[in-house]
């Protein structure tokens, strides 16, 4: 089973970052409310994932306070996380655009707890695991094309921003094996995958992706943009 979950994801996730990235190179990132508006519809689609789907999931396989616990926690490791990457960004790259790097390395870490919750959601159902894997990668578009914004400022040819953008699909994967391997142990680790995915979701979402919106824009209408990424999390969801 692992081995059918990780080729299906990595595929998957593969074909995502290189659609994403091949928009991104051809959006002028001097558009501030394109790049605003995608970091608004991936947070809104991000907050529908976790709150109509992932955290009740979580809640009915175990119970309210280890969803709780495993959201908290999540929020603590992105946090930790979040710390490590500010700091990396005082480190001085010769060959490679730092910014590009600090996007990349950003998302790759995301993208493992993403595979975590797709894993562990296999094992519970196949229903299930195809609703997160799917949402997932819809969400994750949004954010490869920012990804590709970001590429496209360095002077790299099109070959190596592909490279980039596989091995931005690999984490996906590898996570996904994780969870597989936790959910098999029992139905707990699978409601604490969810959850604890959950949380570093949210901390993404309310931490990263939208005070970026914010930076770029002000205007209300990109802000509007979040509600229709939620409502569009929750009708993917009940498709």
């Amino acid at each position: 089973m692992w081995l059918n979950v990780f080729f299906i994801v990595f595929v998957m996730g593969i074909i995502t970052s290189i659609v994403g990235v091949l928009i991104g190179n051809g959006i002028n990132s001097k558009r501030s409310n394109i790049v605003a508006g995608l970091y608004e519809i991936s947070a809104g689609m991000m907050t529908g994932i976790v709150c109509f789907e992932m955290l009740p999931e979580s809640i009915e396989i175990s119970n309210i306070y280890l969803t709780l616990f495993g959201c908290i926690s999540g929020v603590i490791l992105t946090l930790i996380l979040d710390i490590f990457v500010n700091r990396c960004k005082k480190i001085k790259y010769n060959s490679i655009n730092t910014s590009a790097l600090i996007i990349i390395i950003s998302m790759s870490i995301h993208n493992i707890v993403e595979g975590i919750a797709i894993g562990s959601s296999f094992v519970f159902s196949l229903s299930l695991g195809i609703s997160i894997l799917i949402l997932n990668l819809v969400h994750d578009l949004p954010e490869t094309i920012v990804v590709g914004i970001g590429l496209n400022k360095e002077n790299t040819n099109m070959l190596k921003k592909l490279i980039k953008a596989v091995l931005l699909g690999m984490p996906t994967a590898i996570g996904a094996i994780f969870g597989i391997i936790l959910g098999t142990i029992s139905d707990t680790y699978i409601a604490l995958s969810l959850s604890l995915s959950g949380g570093c979701m949210l901390y993404i979402v309310a931490c990263d992706l939208i005070p970026s919106s914010k930076e770029i824009s002000k205007k209300k209408i990109v802000s509007l943009i979040y509600i229709i990424g939620l409502l569009l999390g929750l009708f993917i969801i009940n498709i």
